[in-house]
């Protein structure tokens, strides 16, 4: 009789540590505390959450640009607006903040940073503008000046995480190879990268300095002047470098591991090449009449245009990416008296120029719509469950307060598109609907179409 009363007892408190066990690692609120307020031993090998976004050395240093083990380099996370840099997010792109979710992921170097000009001028603004105007859809902009290849390809996993519909990748002609050529044979983990095993880090090319005896200063017709760098341009495309051809390959290479991996989560990559401001007056030089002729700059002319031309012709070749030429459109914007750049020796364009680029690439995605905006009824799911309808306009979305609001207002609720709640954070919420005006709620209503 003991022995039964024994084995019984050991039954039933084997049965409640199983059932314990289960309680606490299914719903552990149950046993009267909340998940995220355990207690966690400190790891030393895990740096603590909040510590390592807001870091003290992040924040008490003068330094824009900083050293990054994974990327190399990274910007300064919450660096102030100065009007020609800044203001960045919490993150070091330069954004009034992070999103819960993009339309458009746009990466880049400095060119598409936005250096010279406000937050709103940069091309990836204008583009913003463009694209949506004040609908809800939006562009995220993880630039950083001294990036290329290699620190685009690198960031991509991140980016990805906004669940973009387009990726936009902007290389830059004017030291994207040099930076790329260096990256890739100083990292052991970029080995697969190099394109030519019979070079090494000691190829690396010399940094040419910007010297004052080198300057082309030039004053147009039209009233528009500017200071080209030729011999300092010239470096980073030198075709008799085969550091700077290898660079170039490693440039057309990281656009085809991007493409793959973004096509793999249905997302479009597409492409573009900035040139330098020097590649861009070309034709504006050749059609001025007092212009002195510039071997140097003729030399980096006929370099840059080749190095462009081959990398196009790779990255047109990429099946399921789309290249954009915002070159040519620059070099005809240059013919006018408008001034893309600034007098002197800086090669970042100005916000004409900016704008230029932007709205380029804004109406080549529109051409091919790459991005669908998301308007009319849709239903809120949460697995295959549907929560709620939701009808999305121009301004922002509503949720509708019944089933009649919606067929009342013209819809046909059956096999509406779906949504998931990620989708939506960045909509703005503008209440419920409870009116009736098929003229401005229905499927061709103003709030919808216009």
């Amino acid at each position: 009789m003991k022995k039964e009363w024994l084995l019984t007892l050991g039954s039933a408190i084997i049965t409640v540590v199983i059932a314990l066990a289960l309680v606490r690692w299914i719903a552990p609120g149950l046993l009267g505390y909340a998940p995220d307020q355990q207690l966690v031993r400190v790891s030393e090998e895990v740096p603590n959450f909040y510590e390592n976004i807001f870091r003290d050395d992040d924040y008490n240093t003068s330094e824009f640009i900083l050293n990054d083990p994974q990327l190399v380099i990274r910007a300064k996370p919450l660096y102030p607006d100065t009007v020609a840099m800044g203001p960045n997010d919490v993150l070091g792109f330069r954004n009034k903040g992070v999103p819960n979710r993009a339309t458009i992921v746009v990466i880049g170097d400095s060119q598409t940073y936005g250096n010279n000009a406000r937050l709103e001028e940069n091309w990836p603004s204008h583009m913003q503008q463009t694209l949506f105007g004040a609908a809800p859809e939006n562009v995220y902009n993880m630039s950083v000046g001294g990036w290329g290849g290699v620190n685009y390809l690198r960031i991509l996993d991140s980016a990805l995480r906004f669940n973009p519909q387009v990726i936009v990748v902007a290389y830059y002609s004017g030291n994207d190879a040099y930076t790329d050529f260096r990256n890739t044979y100083s990292i052991d983990e970029l080995s697969y990268l190099r394109t030519d095993p019979s070079l090494s880090s000691n190829d690396l090319p010399e940094v040419v300095e910007l010297r004052s005896d080198q300057l082309y200063p030039i004053t147009f017709e039209d009233g528009v002047e500017t200071i080209f760098t030729p011999q300092y341009r010239f470096a980073p495309n030198d075709r008799s470098d085969p550091a700077i051809l290898a660079g170039y390959d490693i440039m057309a290479a990281t656009a085809r591991e991007i493409t793959q991996i973004a096509l793999e989560k249905n997302i479009r990559p597409v492409f573009t090449i900035i040139p330098t401001k020097e590649y861009v007056y070309q034709e504006k030089i050749a059609a001025e009449p007092s212009a002195t002729s510039n071997a140097a700059y003729q030399q980096l002319i006929r370099d840059e245009s080749l190095n462009i031309e081959e990398l196009e012709e790779e990255l047109k070749s990429i099946e399921g990416a789309l290249y954009i030429d915002v070159a040519q459109a620059l070099m005809t914007a240059a013919l006018t008296p408008e001034v893309l750049y600034p007098p002197n020796v800086n090669g970042h364009p100005l916000s004409r120029g900016y704008q230029v680029i932007g709205e380029t690439i804004a109406s080549a995605i529109a051409d091919e719509n790459l991005v669908a905006p998301r308007r009319g009824l849709h239903g809120l799911v949460l697995g295959d469950q549907v929560l709620q309808f939701m009808l999305l306009t121009n301004d922002g979305m509503w949720t509708l307060e019944s089933r009649n609001i919606a067929t009342e207002n013209g819809w046909a609720i059956d096999n509406i598109p779906r949504l998931g709640v990620d989708e939506i954070t960045n909509v703005p919420y503008l209440g419920v609907l409870e009116e009736v005006d098929p003229e401005r709620y229905g499927p061709e209503g103003s709030l919808i179409n216009n």
